[in-house]
């Protein structure tokens, strides 16, 4: 039969704790005594050790943690929500609907387009509506 091998494990969370097991035991019941003791409810656990986050079917030894190792707690923070948060980072082009371009008049040329400007800039401001200065663009927010 193997022998049961006693060891110390520490376990990081708001405080430091030190728990005594075995290299036999798993995650799943490191995570109940955690329970027990902290009182961090098992679904909502995330212990990570050496930047790996451990899986509950694993072992103490399977996974190389020596007596007085360091094992971090963390809680499961709510989420799923993607709008809002960087996921979605430099995909918003794709996302968009695309919108089919709309048919605009041919624009005029030549004697007619010049016709339009004669219009426009002299004989508008020779009337009595005439304004004096500037001419004020269609979206001028000046009073009349």
């Amino acid at each position: 039969m193997a022998e049961i091998i006693p060891m110390q494990i520490i376990i990081q969370s708001d405080k430091s704790d030190v728990f005594n097991v075995e290299k036999r035991t798993t995650i799943n019941i490191l995570k109940e005594m955690i329970h027990e003791r902290i009182g961090l409810e098992i679904d909502d656990q995330v212990l990570v050790h050496s930047g790996r986050m451990l899986a509950n079917d694993d072992t103490l030894e399977e996974l190389g943690l020596q007596n007085l190792g360091v094992v971090s707690v963390f809680s499961k923070l709510l989420g799923g929500k993607l709008h809002g948060s960087l996921s979605r980072a430099g995909k918003v082009k794709n996302q968009t609907k695309k919108v089919p371009k709309t048919e605009k008049p041919k624009p005029k040329t030549g004697r007619c387009k010049q016709r339009l400007k004669y219009n426009r800039r002299f004989l508008a401001t020779s009337g009595a509506s005439a304004i004096p200065g500037r001419r004020r663009g269609p979206n001028s927010n000046s009073r009349k």
